[in-house]
């Protein structure tokens, strides 16, 4: 399945107060831009005049109550900034219960996850090349054996009361991620204080 969306007066999003289970299979299901042409051919028809960038469209929002499960799935181009979510964001969790497995979270604007309030459950996933790749905000958040790469900013950055777990997962070294005082040799995405990134991988999981 691939769904392709791109920023217009309509805005394209998804506000999810049920239940979205993206669970792939034997194939991938992809969210991304209708630039993109490496998924689904040519979808606006315009040849190479056009291609995808990290502001195409605005990303999956999960209301209080929702459910989200992602399996064998890609996110990725979102993060134009609006007022929906007040957030440029891929992927926004205002108190749902929402799992990834296996799933990529790339190339965002802002953030690729804004963890708000609720659950989030991350395992064997790669979130890189967004500008902050993990924002906690509160709620619970547990995030391990993924790939935590290439994020501009932050691969994790905590600005809210609890404390997201972060271990065994690798930060784009093997010297880890880099914390001024917890890990000032780490070469790896930077973390926010507030974060518990021990123990760390030296090795890519999903290589």
């Amino acid at each position: 399945a691939v769904v392709k969306l791109i920023f217009s007066a309509f805005y394209n999003y998804f506000i999810i107060n049920g239940t979205l289970d993206a669970q792939g299979a034997a194939d991938k299901i992809y969210f991304t831009s209708l630039k993109d042409d490496s998924v689904g051919g040519d979808t606006n028809g315009d040849g190479a005049a056009s291609s995808p960038s990290s502001v195409d469209w605005q990303g999956i929002t999960f209301g209080s109550g929702s459910v989200g499960t992602f399996t064998n799935t890609i996110i990725r181009y979102a993060g134009a900034h609006t007022g929906f979510n007040g957030c440029d964001c891929a992927l926004v969790n205002l108190g749902g219960s929402i799992t990834l497995a296996g799933t990529q979270i790339a190339n965002t604007y802002g953030k690729g996850i804004r963890q708000s309030s609720g659950s989030l459950t991350v395992v064997n996933s790669e979130i890189n090349g967004n500008g902050i790749g993990f924002w906690s905000e509160g709620g619970t958040s547990r995030i391990s054996q993924s790939s935590i790469h290439d994020n501009s900013s932050y691969g994790v950055l905590n600005t809210g009361p609890t404390v997201p777990v972060v271990q065994n997962n690798w930060w784009g070294s093997p010297s880890g991620p880099f914390h001024p005082t917890l890990n000032p040799s780490g070469t790896g995405n930077r973390v926010s204080d507030d974060v518990d990134f021990i123990p760390f991988l030296t090795s890519d999981p999903l290589q």
